[in-house]
């Protein structure tokens, strides 16, 4: 297609040629009337050629948006906006080319119209710009932190995601560090180019110095085979790291006590059985009584010494030395370079502080064990053995010692809180002894009615002094707690070798002979002869002293 010039010859008709069948081509005279048009214009146009009614009409009868290209400036070739033509319920988008043909004295005599198809340009820039939309939507409100960094170290972009995480007050406050040393914990977690494109874990600095923990997904983007930046996704994981954390150390430690647990205690042992750490003591801790006292005030409370004794323990050893619950109310600790002399020096500062915290109110002491390896030959699970016999064998001797202090101590605690006076215990016994040589007991027999003349209430020191010492009628839920005595008092003479022979005296000396007694409704001859005893003798001592 040749456009023509001013001073060219104007043919009577003039029809443009367009080779392709995407583009429109037509030309109009002077007084905007149709001249020629080809077909594919004719298609998008709904017009029939071959009615020659159709050359010769206004192009704005026949094109509606014709008006939006009209133009009196005939100077130059213009171009206008895009046209846009439906068919089949698609659309059509065309970019409008127009050349004026003017004569000597500059008077319009064509107009050629040069439609070309930009439909798919046009939906490819309409889905390149939707696409760009809707990734600068993810980029800015994504909740994980988006960034694109330079391979030396500067952000060439960050979302404000990242901005917040890092403590910044704007993007571009962030983006005038540097990655390398004001970001990153320490300059070496920073990826190399060839190890990005893998999610890796980190931690980096806020502004404010503090740390958190992030996982990043990193890529390198290149231009052919040349690296130009890195783009990345930034995830703070700190409550997921803190969680890990709080797993770990709850795999390594006891929940009750906070001390190591036995399978931390036994990867270590094997960690510390070398030579370089010579001489190696283990020291294994047992606490006598705990029984008693856990049966006695309940698991609270044996919670509550374990907790204690785990203190003293950490006070009496060093950071580098392992202090592990080994089970139940035993501990052992293993002392890397220390000899048997400083372990013994320790063992006596450990019971010192636990008489101190625990003796006046309750009846435990500790067994304790030592042994030391010394060099290479010895096995350190021997050396647990050993430990372990030594434990034993001074829980022998302890034992003796504390069994016979045992009945003083308990009618101690009953007279120090009050609920047994020495002189009602004085004449129990007595009284106690003078009915059962009367009802012709046998020793063994007279032994336990003495033992449970003193002991028959031994169970009210778990109860509450709000409830033991109330000076006002007891409520019914009051009166429940304190029948409870009986089943506590049975649980503590039973921890006990010494006591085990009077807790069902102790257990029943409420039961009436007609069954309306407590805990169980004994009757009769079903009721322990002893704890009949108990309950004539203390029910004839109040009447005949109160």
């Amino acid at each position: 297609f040749k456009f023509l010039k001013t001073g060219d010859i104007i043919p009577v008709r003039f029809e443009p040629k367009i080779d392709n069948e995407k583009d429109i081509a037509f030309t109009i005279d002077g007084k905007e009337r149709l001249l020629s048009i080809n077909s594919l214009g004719q298609k998008l146009l709904n017009l029939n050629i071959s009615n020659k009614s159709v050359i010769g009409k206004n192009i704005k009868d026949i094109w509606p948006d014709y008006y939006k290209f009209s133009s009196n400036d005939y100077k130059n070739p213009i171009e206008k906006e895009y046209a846009v033509f439906y068919k089949d319920s698609r659309e059509f988008i065309y970019d409008v080319h127009i050349d004026p043909i003017v004569d000597n004295r500059k008077s319009l005599i064509y107009k050629i119209f040069i439609l070309i198809d930009i439909t798919d340009k046009i939906n490819a820039e309409k889905a390149l710009r939707q696409s760009e939309e809707k990734f600068r939507s993810i980029f800015e409100n994504s909740l994980d932190g988006i960034y694109q960094s330079t391979l030396d170290g500067k952000y060439i972009a960050a979302n404000n995601a990242l901005v917040k995480m890092l403590g910044y007050e704007n993007k571009e406050e962030l983006i005038s560090r540097n990655i390398k040393k004001d970001i990153y914990y320490s300059e070496k977690d920073r990826p190399q180019l060839n190890e990005r494109d893998k999610l890796f874990v980190t931690s980096l600095k806020k502004k404010d110095g503090a740390i958190v923990w992030v996982e990043i997904s990193s890529s390198v983007v290149y231009e052919g085979s040349t690296p130009l930046y890195y783009e990345g996704i930034v995830r703070n994981i700190d409550e997921r790291k803190k969680s890990e954390e709080e797993i770990k150390y709850l795999s390594y430690h006891d929940f009750l006590t906070d001390l190591y647990n036995r399978y931390f205690f036994e990867e270590e042992l094997k960690r510390l059985d070398s030579e370089r750490l010579f001489p190696i003591s283990v020291i294994i801790i047992d606490i006598n009584g705990f029984k008693l006292v856990n049966d006695t005030f309940g698991h609270e409370k044996g919670d509550e010494i374990l907790k204690n004794t785990a203190k003293i323990l950490k006070i009496c050893f060093r950071k580098e030395d392992i202090v592990a619950r080994y089970g139940g109310d035993e501990f052992i600790i293993i002392l890397p370079s220390t000899t048997k002399v400083v372990a013994i020096s320790i063992v006596a500062r450990i019971h010192d502080l636990f008489k101190q915290k625990f003796y006046k109110e309750f009846i435990m002491s500790l067994s304790i064990g030592i042994a030391t390896k010394e060099s290479r030959e010895q096995n350190i699970n021997e050396l647990i053995k050993i430990a372990e016999d030594n434990m034993y064998k001074h829980k022998l001797i302890e034992k003796q010692s504390m069994h016979s202090s045992m009945i003083t101590s308990l009618e101690k605690a009953l007279e120090e809180r009050n609920y047994e006076t020495h002189e009602h215990m004085r004449r129990m016994r007595s009284l106690a002894l003078k009915l059962g040589k009367k009802l012709q007991f046998s020793e063994e027999r007279l032994d336990e009615l003495s033992l449970l003349s003193s002991l028959h209430d031994i169970g009210k020191i778990a109860i509450s002094d709000n409830i033991i010492l109330s000076p006002l009628k007891l409520t019914n839920e009051e009166h429940e707690m304190m029948k409870k005595h009986t089943e506590i008092g049975f649980r503590i003479a039973n921890s006990n070798s010494d006591l085990a022979s009077i807790a069902k005296g102790i257990l029943s000396h409420h039961e009436r002979w007609d069954g309306k007694g407590y805990p169980m409704g004994l009757e009769g001859k079903r009721i322990p002869i002893t704890a009949r005893t108990i309950s004539i003798i203390d029910a004839y001592d109040a009447m005949t002293n109160d």
